[in-house]
């Protein structure tokens, strides 16, 4: 439940607390030349332009870890002395998983980033950062701007700024993750720390366009696009006309009148033809540009389909859809969180090696990935609430249950545009009531608030297998979608006969199917440990792993109403260092764990192919027939 707090905006100049780097920029000044520095003058880097609204992206930053947390009393807030540079997205923890290091790293520490930024014109400026986990404070020439706490949604820190040398400090302290979740910041993953999203600096002109949407109506002949975004003005009351374009198509947005710190929305459509629309079989991306003369743009790739939900169904663009996949790990190995393309882009290739046209993932997933599964077809079953365990709930006051609505609304708002997104999902492994501190009515209350934001999509939820509900309820009645998981033959009906695991899973989903005969059902998690260091078909070994997979995909192959499964998970991950495996430790006390490493992937997290690669693949297939 991420916070955010913005100091008041004020002129900063570069003397105010940088005077050696002032005469510094008044040299470069001189010469001609425009520079970003980095900490100590450094090599030159991209310079920031002050016209335009376009952002620019900061990768390149200074990095010192503060164990002691000795940095705030020391004045780095200033300037960071030594460090090293790194390029973000950057944690400085990405393993090991286990053992003495492991545990070292996992309790997180404190460290510091560092860059300085030159200014071509005087002007308001935006500094946003993708994510940062998890404490984070930001300061600007020494002087506090901002502080957040939370990962995995962006927020910004917007000063004035005059020409000249800027010094950018921004402190991250990740440490002690089980305080961390006991004040409801609770994760299944490692406890990785640091900037782990891009940062951008943008200037910011007298208005200012944000909150995009694009919605899809299909019929026989092609389809109607609407859209709509938000205006805003900074300077006197005065008429703002919108320009756009769609797919090199004037969007035509009447003027409107707004007053000084005003808004307005504006809204436009147009008529497309069949092949402009999006698919997994043709994942067609147009340009949306929009501008308000040479104060504010926004460009942005998108999408253009409708889904449906009627009656048990899941469509896209009036055809039934079928979702075939594996969930997305929520980092990797020697990265952690902070992906680099080439690291999205081997995501990318392995959901594809299964046949994939869709995934899930359990956080916000960044925009630089929602955009490569936009391109490459691949839908997202995407988890918008705050993550708990299998059962739990955390938000158990107002001011809890608030703050969980409030992520929920922010990531909506920050993903909606991508065509990639098939759900937004308000709970991980739901229990059949609801946890009894409120969960039930805050599902009911936030999937009428998503609707309000979003209404092109199911709103859902994961249910947990171990504990599906007996009778519909309200909670129930307010989404669309469920999401089941499915642990029968690893951590249910253990040692039971092979017919048997299957007959139990069968039943339970058509139990699930006549109990919500209008709902979309889909399982999204099924699984099994699976590594070398096992005999191949014991518990926990490689052909035990394929030959569940097998077995459970054939035996949703013949279930009538399911629309898809997602496999849990693409690819081994961290968890943390004490892992072993969970419950079924004492049910298998000869299988030799992975130490803090969720291991269910069907790739290891090194990237190597498991065997159930081509026994899912093959299965996946199977749903479609």
């Amino acid at each position: 439940m991420p916070r955010a707090t913005i100091a008041a905006g004020r002129t900063l100049r570069p003397g105010m607390r940088l005077p050696l780097l002032a005469l510094a920029a008044l040299l470069v000044l001189a010469a001609g030349t425009l520079l970003v520095l980095g900490a100590g003058g450094d090599a030159p880097k991209p310079t920031v332009a002050a016209s335009g609204s376009q952002p620019t992206v900061l990768r390149d930053w200074i990095f010192r870890q503060d164990p002691d947390d000795m940095g705030a009393g020391a004045g780095w807030a200033r300037s960071v002395p030594g460090g090293r540079p790194v390029e973000v997205p950057f944690v400085a923890n990405p393993g090991p998983p286990a053992g003495p290091q492991g545990e070292q790293a996992y309790e997180g520490s404190v460290g510091w980033f560092e860059r300085t930024v030159e200014i071509a014109r005087t002007g308001t400026y935006a500094l946003r950062f993708a994510s940062a986990h998890h404490e984070t404070t930001v300061w600007i020439d020494g002087e506090r701007a901002g502080r957040h706490v939370g990962a995995y949604e962006p927020f910004e820190v917007r000063e004035r700024l005059e020409p000249g040398t800027h010094r950018v400090v921004v402190r991250v302290d990740w440490r002690d993750p089980d305080a961390r979740s006991d004040a409801g910041f609770r994760r299944g993953w490692f406890n990785w720390g640091g900037l782990n999203g891009r940062v951008t600096l943008r200037p910011i002109g007298d208005s200012e366009l944000d909150r995009p949407t694009v919605r899809t109506q299909v019929d026989g002949d092609g389809a109607r696009v609407t859209v709509t975004a938000r205006v805003r003005n900074r300077a006197a009351p005065r008429e703002l006309r919108v320009q756009g374009t769609l797919a090199g198509r004037a969007l035509r947005f009447a003027p409107v009148t707004v007053q000084r710190g005003g808004e307005a929305t504006v809204q436009a459509s147009l008529d497309v033809p069949p092949d402009a629309l999006w698919s997994p079989e043709r994942p067609m991306l147009h340009e949306l540009a929009l501008g308000v003369g040479d104060e504010a743009a926004l460009r942005r790739p998108v999408g253009l389909r409708e889904l449906g939900w009627q009656d048990g169904e899941l469509t896209l663009n009036d055809r039934p859809l079928i979702l075939r996949g594996a969930s997305l790990p929520p980092g990797i190995m020697d990265r952690g969180d902070a992906l680099r393309p080439q690291d999205m882009d081997a995501l990318i290739a392995q959901l594809g090696a299964i046949g994939a046209n869709a995934t899930r993932a359990q956080r916000p997933l960044p925009g630089a990935l929602l955009e490569r599964l936009d391109a490459a077809g691949i839908l997202v079953w995407q988890e918008v609430a705050p993550w708990e365990p299998a059962g739990a709930w955390a938000a158990r006051t107002p001011q809890a249950r608030m703050a969980a609505t409030e992520t929920v609304e922010r990531a909506v708002r920050e993903l909606r545009l991508h065509p990639s997104v098939v759900t937004w999902s308000l709970s991980n492994e739901l229990s059949a009531r609801g946890h009894p501190d409120g969960q039930a009515a805050w599902i009911e209350q936030t999937a009428r608030r998503v609707r309000e934001l979003d209404p092109s999509r199911p709103v859902s939820a994961d249910l947990w297998g171990r504990d599906l509900p007996e009778q519909a309820l309200p909670m129930h009645d307010a989404l669309d979608a469920l999401g089941i998981t499915d642990y029968v033959g690893w951590y249910e009906e253990i040692g039971a006969p092979p017919a048997e695991q299957e007959r139990v899973a069968r039943d339970r989903l058509q139990r699930m199917r006549a109990l919500f005969p209008g709902k979309v059902i889909a399982v999204t998690e099924v699984g099994a440990e699976s590594s070398d260091e096992n005999p191949p078909d014991a518990p926990g070994g490689l052909a035990f792993h394929a030959d569940l997979l097998e077995r459970r995909l054939s035996t949703y192959a013949q279930v009538d109403g399911l629309d898809g499964a997602l496999v849990w998970n693409l690819r081994d991950f961290l968890l943390r260092p004490d892992f072993r495996g969970g419950s079924i430790e004492d049910a298998y006390p000869t299988r030799v764990p992975t130490p803090g490493v969720n291991a269910k992937g069907l790739f290891t997290s090194e990237g190597e192919a498991k065997p159930a690669v081509e026994v899912v693949r093959e299965g996946l297939a199977r749903l479609m027939d």
